[in-house]
Parts: C-alpha cells; sequence; structure tokens
C-alpha cells in the first residue's frame, strides 16, 4: 500500500526569508578550480534567517542530515490503454495544468484541465518550448527554449501572455523551478563547463550559481519548507538523489548502481519522488525501463510507487500532495497519467503526439 497522501494542512514555510530576491547582492562569484570542488554558499538566505551580515569563508561541504488567447486544440485520439481508467468524470480531482506536446510538428506548451477541457496551445514557435513550471499561485509559467539559438528560460502569464526572457547565455539555461514563494527559480546550466545548479530571480535582475563540481547537477526541485534543493547528480558516477542547502553542506539520498533523476518534493515536505532506472544498471543516458520511487528528504523510507513496464518519468506532485502526475510511454509514445495514493491511475491526455512534463496549477472545484 503506498502512503504519500496528506489530508493535514500544508506545512508552513515559515523557515523561507520574507524577501528572498534581496540575498543576490551577497552572492560569492568565485571563479571555478578544476581541482577544488568547493561549492559556492548562498549566503544571504542564511542572513535573512538571522544570519551575520558579513559573509564569512565557507569550509568545502560536508555530507550532512538537512531537514493572449490561443486556439483550442484539436487532435486525432488513440486507442484507450488497459488498465488505466480514461480522462473523465470519474477523476478524483481537477486542475489547471501545463505540460509539453509536439502535436504541431515541434514541442509547444499546451494548458488544460486534468478533464481534458479547455486545451489550449500556449506558445507558438519554429523553435522547441519545453520545461513548463507553474508559479506557486498559478499566475506565470517558467520555461526553457531554444527561440535565440540555444537553451534560455523564459517566463509568461499563464494564459500565454506577457512573454519575458530571464536568462541570455551563450550556454544552455534550461530545467527551471519555481522557489515556493515563487520569487527565485532554480535552472540547470552548463555556463560553467558541465551541468551546474544556478539560480536567478523571477525578473531576470540577478543570476547566481548554487552548485560547483566537477560533476554533473541538474533537475532542481525546492523544499517546501527550508530553502533547500533536491537535485540529480553525477557525482558518484550515476545520477542519485542529493539534497544541498544554503550552507553548501549536502546529503546523498540515493546510493545504487542504476539511474536515478527527476526529482520533486511533496509540497508538504515529507517526501521526494524521482524516476529510477533499475534494470539499467550503470548507464545515465540509455533509459529502458524507469518507475517512479519515492523517499524521504532523510534518506529513509523507500518506496516503489510505480511498476509498470515502460518509462515512467517526470513526476510531479499536486499542491495538496495527495496526487503525482507523471509522463509514461506505457502506450507506445509518451502521456500523461494522474496516480492516486491508492494506486489506481487515469490517462489524463490521449493523443497520438507526445505529451510530457506536467505541472500543476491549483487544484480547482470538481
Amino acid at each position: 500500500m503506498l502512503t504519500f497522501g496528506n489530508n493535514s494542512p500544508r506545512s508552513k514555510k515559515q523557515n523561507w526569508p520574507e524577501d528572498p530576491v534581496s540575498f543576490f547582492k551577497f552572492f560569492p562569484h568565485t571563479e571555478r578550480k578544476e581541482d577544488d570542488p568547493a561549492i559556492p554558499v548562498i549566503l544571504a538566505l542564511v542572513m535573512a534567517c538571522g544570519g551575520s551580515n558579513t559573509p564569512t569563508p565557507q569550509a568545502a561541504p560536508q555530507e550532512t542530515d538537512i531537514p493572449t488567447e490561443k486556439p483550442t486544440v484539436e487532435t486525432d485520439t488513440p486507442a484507450p490503454i488497459p488498465g488505466a481508467t480514461d480522462t473523465g468524470t470519474s477523476l478524483p480531482v481537477n486542475a489547471l495544468i501545463a505540460y509539453i506536446s509536439n502535436r504541431t510538428g515541434n514541442y509547444e506548451i499546451y494548458s488544460s484541465y486534468l478533464d481534458g477541457s479547455e486545451t489550449k496551445q500556449l506558445t507558438d514557435d519554429p523553435a522547441d518550448d519545453t520545461d513548463p513550471d507553474v508559479s506557486p499561485d498559478g499566475s506565470k509559467i517558467v520555461f526553457t527554449s531554444t527561440r535565440n539559438g540555444n537553451k534560455d528560460i523564459y517566463v509568461m502569464d499563464a494564459d500565454g501572455g506577457n512573454l519575458l526572457q530571464i536568462t541570455d547565455d551563450p550556454a544552455d539555461d534550461y530545467m527551471p523551478a519555481w522557489s515556493p514563494n515563487g520569487k527565485v527559480i532554480a535552472f540547470t546550466s552548463r555556463r560553467s563547463g558541465n551541468s551546474d545548479i544556478y539560480l536567478v530571480d523571477a525578473g531576470g535582475a540577478e543570476t547566481a550559481q548554487y552548485t560547483n563540481w566537477p560533476s554533473d547537477e541538474m533537475n532542481p526541485c525546492w523544499s517546501p519548507i527550508d530553502p533547500v534543493l533536491a537535485f540529480a547528480s553525477t557525482r558518484d558516477g550515476d545520477l542519485e538523489i542529493f539534497i544541498m542547502g544554503t550552507d553548501g553542506n549536502f546529503k546523498q539520498l540515493t546510493q545504487n548502481d542504476y539511474t536515478d533523476a527527476g526529482p520533486d518534493w511533496s509540497p508538504n515536505g515529507r517526501f521526494i519522488i524521482f524516476s529510477a532506472d533499475t534494470k539499467n544498471t550503470g548507464s545515465t543516458n540509455n533509459l529502458t525501463d524507469t518507475n517512479l520511487q519515492l523517499i524521504e528528504p532523510t534518506g529513509k523510507g523507500l518506496q516503489q510507487v510505480t511498476s509498470i513496464d515502460g518509462l515512467e518519468v517526470e513526476p510531479a506532485w499536486s499542491p495538496d500532495s495527495n496526487y503525482i502526475l507523471f509522463s509514461s510511454m506505457m502506450a507506445g509514445n509518451a502521456d500523461i497519467f494522474l496516480l492516486e495514493e491508492n494506486g489506481t491511475f487515469y490517462r489524463i491526455t490521449n493523443d497520438a503526439a507526445v505529451d510530457s512534463s506536467p505541472s500543476w496549477g491549483p487544484i480547482t472545484e470538481k
């Protein structure tokens, strides 16, 4: 029996500073040294929580415990999948979600309700638009686009209006994730030569590096309670799940010989869900049969969430922590599914094109 639901009120973000944007002026912008794995520390987040106003040198990190409206889209519909409940009135929850699809030939960002109503194309550009993440209040969507030649981070209103480019670097910037208060965006970038995690304020004015290791760090997601990030890293050879706080100390949550990637932190703070390619040991690229697993931020309580043949990736928690959206290849192409704690799953998209990368907006009345 799965255990991840939460009927109690969402944990308060009592440890989040009121104005985290102000911390950017305190970021250390040290040059990377190939023989020095020290991680730049986000000092001002600590200061905003009552720390000193004078930056001090940090020791090398140690592993520690860390508590315009677009047209409605009409498409062909493939046959239903055995074992999955079709989208419709039987859904236990409804919400407006964002996701990507290549149903017009390239990847664009779409929105629709979980019941399939009001499907809209939000972006329309010859380049690919991917990695959507809906802001905590549901008013904005941050995403990755190649419309200027390489991958950069953009923000738009939830209806597709008021597009704003917030990163502009020759290197690729991608995989953005909103902070719980909607003021800071974490993302992956290759501007240091390998993949590292960076932060940018929601207006694009200030950018700072969060991780600085010779390995690759990617897929950032935020704790809802503290200014802590979870991410996937190749620090021990293959992709594993780590968390790191503002003091630069980190904790490795998974340790095995297969790929763990795509973490998402539950809004109640209890679990981190991720995809695990348990049948493809020793590889970080050729995913074959991934399923979803979850683990506590302490590194304990590992649970298998799905046991379905094929790829189950890109898990995303509902705002109340009671449901999980994910992308699956169980129909031969990628579609989006909804999972309940009792193990029932529902097919949300049902299109011959690729639909993936789901992100929740606010839950609505059914």
